[in-house]
This record gives structure tokens, C-alpha cells and sequence, in this order.
């Protein structure tokens, strides 16, 4: 059971790590306390926290009072920008944008305010366009978090979602201090109205559903899951193709007919009318569906910079892997005797990491090479795929003999496929998150010490980074206003800068970044 809960935690890394109404699944664990220089039990070195320099506190929000607040770190990008959540100061959590350059946080945005579109029609969700008589309970947002971004010599963009307290999100582009609404998918409704002569009159327009979810990006396309007439499926945008849909009321998607004397599907006589009820045209994302994937639903996953995809099909029932700009898309199914398949992760070459059943994985060319676990028996293993880079290195965690958990790297050396043991700060277990270009592994891991508080008594683990043999703990942000006991790792970018965050023993979080300088 350990092994099945643990895998389907960290196939779903990316939407835990992209979301946080409850702050997180991993924080359970890491301590301010350091250890001295030592070797593991398997001979990795390991090194003190400090060694590869001091966290930086991120900051938060230039807020009127000096009280500590809480930031969550969720994505790096290649020039050290870091995106996330931060408490706004007024009840509210909302998504920010950290300037790798000025090193200060910007506030975002939630879409409980005003949206004004492309076509300068301005509307709030809450009322549906303004077409809805009475406000849907459970649709004011009520927090925001960003989830990527992408910077080049000219600008920073950002990509994130609202929620409501129901649990609904909304996704939203932004670049150049603009927000911008990335709504939900359209699709088109007609029915017929007779008026008091007798005469019959089609109108055709559309409804827009009520979930959208921004996932990923590049510098050309932005990956979002669209819940729309069939489901919810993965969709791309160009960031600059806009449609013109003329909306109607989302009670009227189920109209055959909206005469005051005949049947509709919805059977409610209060809301027949005998005339075109009232619509307005707003301009939406010209939004384009990802291999067109419509049995199932689907959820999109990663971009990389070449425009190819991949997207999660149905509960783990394949992989689609989709290149934009050909159209051209190839199917994975699950390993013979495995019942899901889920891709993590692709790389610039179009190489892919993934889990299917009990074994991680790396795709490339239509081939799929298994990555293996670290049991001497392999049928006793299980092995989860978090990461991949350039340079064909795939990461996660796998089982060992003794049941536990230990962050690994699989790679081919001399034409031979070798799983790497990447060992613990000293506990049991630890998790490969991410790898850069240059082979450094960043993650977490238990560091053998526990914490005690009254009745209670944690696990210890650390933000950790692997390089060339050794494991470096990372430690946790120092603070004269919270006791921050535990720390993950979250991102690395090919600069060697590390982001991640400190947590105290209830969650309260502080993201961090450091730049990484090896012995």
C-alpha cells in the first residue's frame, strides 16, 4: 500500500507542486539543524547546510505591517524568475512573480476583480458575463497561484489560476503588467423561439463551461486543460489569437426550445422565454485542442522548446505526444501487464520520462527503456520517474531492499542503461524532484533526526542537492518570527539557482532561493 499511495503522489507531482489550496502533500518533515560532515552508510559524501552557500529568504508582498507571511516558491525559469503564492494581506492568497533582476515580489492578481477583454467588453466572473440574474454562490475566487513562467531579453511572462472556495479555477496570462482571462472552452447552442405569431426564428450562439487550468508554457505557446462540452481535455493558445462568441446565459446550453409553450430539455417553465434572451460577444483565446483527443479526458503536462507535448490520457489509459507545429502525434500505451501509464516530463529532443504500473520510465524515438528500482530482486521494486534533462538523465525515487525510498538517476554510460542510488542525508528517504543540464539533482530527504513538540514527534527532512557523489543539505531559511523545521526542494535551472521552501510543523511556508557554488 506504501508503495502504491507513494507513486500516485508523485505522478501527480506536477499538479500538487501547480496547486495549493491545502498548502502541500510533502511537507512533512526537514529541520533547521545541520549535520556534520559525514558519509552514508552506502559512502555518499554528505555536506553541512551552508556549504553551497545561505538560503534566501524570498520576501513577500510590500505589505503596511512587519508581520511574516507566508510564500510558497512553485517554478523557476531559466533567468531565475520565480513565480509562486504569497499571502496578500488580506485574507486572501494570490500569486506573484519574484524579479530575479530587482529581487523584489510583484502581486499578481485574483479574477474577483474586473476583467477587461481584447475587445474592451469589461465583465467580472462572479455574474456570468453580466448575464446572469443572481450571483452563483461558490464563484468569487478567492485566491490566486502562479504556476510558470518565461523570460527572455525583453519580457517576463506568467502564467497561474484563481480558485474558489468550491474548488473551481480559472487560468490567467500574464505579461507587461496585463492580466489576462484564459476562460474556460465554448462551444456553440441553437434553439428555436416562436413568438405570438406563430413564427419560428434559429438563434445560434454559445456557452462557456466554468473551469479552465493553465499548466505549462514556453515562449510560443501556453498548455491549459479546458473543461468544455465532452469533459475536460488539454488545449494549446499562440498567446495572441483571439475569436469573437457571441454568449448566452449558461442556463440555456440544454434549450431545444425557448418558447413559453413548448418543452425544454431543463423542464423549468420560470425560465422560458418567448424572444432572444440577452447575449453579449466577448474575444477569447482562439484556443486549439492537443491531438485532438476527445473519448477520454485528458490533461496536458509539459511543452518543450521545440512544441512538442505531452498530455495524460483518460486514468493513466496512454500518452499522447503532440508536435504543434507538424500536427504529428504518437500514442503510448501502457507497459505489457501494467494497468496506467503517466508522462512527468519532456526534453528538448522530445525524450520522455514517465511511470507505468510499478516502473519509471524513458521514451525516445518510440522506443520505452524501463529504468529499474534499486532491489536486488526487480520484481520486488517499484521506481516513479519525476524529471528528465538535455542530456537524456532521468530522475525520481525507487524502492530499495529494505522497503524504503531512495531519490535515484538513471542514465546510459558506454551504451548501458545504469540506475544510480543517490542515498539520504542520513534518515530513510529521499526524493528526487528535478535535474539540470548539468547533472545536478535537487530534491528532499529525511535526514535521520526527528523533532519532538508535546505529544507529537516529526521526521526530519531537508531541501538536498546531488552533485558529483555527494549530497549537499540545503537546510532551512532562518527566521526570528517562525521555527521553520523542514524544507523541499522545487526547481533548478541550468545556473545552478535552486528554489524551494522552509515549513514549520503547520505548514506555514516560506519559499527560498540560493545560488549554488560547488566545491
Amino acid at each position: 500500500m506504501k508503495q502504491k499511495t507513494q507513486k500516485r503522489i508523485w505522478i501527480r507531482l506536477a499538479a500538487i507542486l501547480l496547486w495549493v489550496g491545502v498548502v502541500c502533500l510533502i511537507a512533512c518533515g526537514g529541520s533547521g539543524s545541520s549535520l556534520s560532515d559525514d558519509t552514508s552508510g552506502n559512502g555518499t559524501d554528505i555536506y553541512d547546510s551552508g556549504t553551497l552557500g545561505d538560503l534566501v529568504d524570498i520576501g513577500d508582498f510590500d505589505n503596511d505591517d512587519d508581520r511574516l507571511r507566508e510564500t510558497l516558491a512553485l517554478a523557476m525559469d531559466e533567468n531565475g524568475n520565480l513565480v509562486g503564492q504569497a499571502d496578500n494581506g488580506d485574507l486572501s492568497e494570490a500569486a506573484f512573480l519574484w524579479e530575479s533582476d530587482t529581487e523584489e515580489m510583484i502581486y499578481l492578481g485574483i479574477h474577483n476583480e474586473e476583467y477587461v477583454d481584447n475587445s474592451n467588453y469589461a465583465y467580472t466572473y462572479e455574474n456570468y458575463y453580466g448575464l446572469s440574474e443572481e450571483d452563483d454562490s461558490g464563484t468569487s475566487f478567492t485566491a490566486s497561484a502562479a504556476v510558470a513562467v518565461y523570460s527572455d531579453d525583453d519580457t517576463i511572462a506568467v502564467i497561474g489560476n484563481s480558485a474558489t472556495e468550491d474548488g473551481e479555477k480559472r487560468a490567467f496570462y500574464w505579461q507587461d503588467d496585463t492580466f489576462v482571462d484564459l476562460p474556460p472552452m465554448y462551444y456553440t447552442i441553437d434553439f428555436e423561439i416562436v413568438d405570438d405569431d406563430g413564427n419560428e426564428t434559429t438563434y445560434e450562439g454559445h456557452v462557456v463551461k466554468n473551469n479552465s487550468e493553465a499548466i505549462a508554457m514556453n515562449g510560443t505557446y501556453i498548455l491549459v486543460n479546458l473543461e468544455d462540452e465532452d469533459g475536460t481535455h488539454a488545449y494549446y493558445w499562440d498567446k495572441q489569437s483571439y475569436t469573437t462568441i457571441k454568449v448566452y446565459d449558461e442556463k440555456y446550453e440544454d434549450y431545444d426550445d425557448v418558447d413559453g409553450d413548448s418543452d425544454d430539455d431543463n423542464d423549468d417553465d420560470d425560465d422560458d422565454v418567448d424572444a432572444e434572451p440577452d447575449s453579449v460577444e466577448i474575444s477569447v483565446p482562439d484556443y486549439q485542442m492537443i491531438g485532438n483527443e476527445t473519448s477520454d479526458d485528458s490533461e496536458a503536462v509539459a511543452i518543450n522548446d521545440a512544441n512538442q507535448t505531452i498530455v495524460n490520457v483518460g486514468d493513466g489509459d496512454r500518452v499522447i505526444v503532440y508536435d504543434i507545429d507538424n500536427a504529428n502525434s504518437e500514442t503510448l500505451e501502457p507497459l505489457s501487464g501494467a494497468d496506467d501509464i503517466y508522462a512527468v516530463a519532456i526534453n528538448d529532443a522530445g525524450n520522455i520520462a514517465g511511470t507505468s504500473g510499478d516502473d519509471a520510465f524513458f521514451w525516445k524515438n518510440g522506443n520505452m527503456t524501463l529504468c529499474g528500482n534499486l532491489c536486488d530482486d526487480q520484481a520486488d521494486g517499484v521506481s516513479v520517474a519525476t524529471a528528465i534533462n538535455n542530456d537524456n538523465q532521468v530522475v525520481g525515487y525507487a524502492t530499495n531492499d529494505d522497503g524504503d525510498y531512495h531519490a535515484f538517476v538513471w542514465q546510459y554510460e558506454d551504451g548501458e542503461a545504469v540506475i544510480t542510488d543517490l542515498d539520504t542525508l542520513g534518515g530513510d528517504n529521499s526524493y528526487a524532484v528535478a535535474i539540470n543540464d548539468n547533472g545536478v539533482v535537487i530534491g528532499y530527504s529525511e535526514t535521520g533526526e526527528t523533532y519532538e513538540t508535546g505529544s507529537k514527534t516529526y521526521n526530519i527532512y531537508h531541501a538536498c542537492a546531488w552533485y558529483d557523489g555527494g549530497i549537499y543539505d540545503l537546510g532551512v531559511v532562518e527566521s526570528d518570527d517562525a521555527d521553520f523545521i523542514f524544507s523541499v526542494g522545487v526547481a533548478i535551472n541550468n545556473s545552478d539557482r535552486i528554489t524551494g521552501n522552509s515549513y514549520t510543523i503547520n505548514d506555514f511556508t516560506r519559499g527560498f532561493v540560493i545560488d549554488a557554488i560547488f566545491p
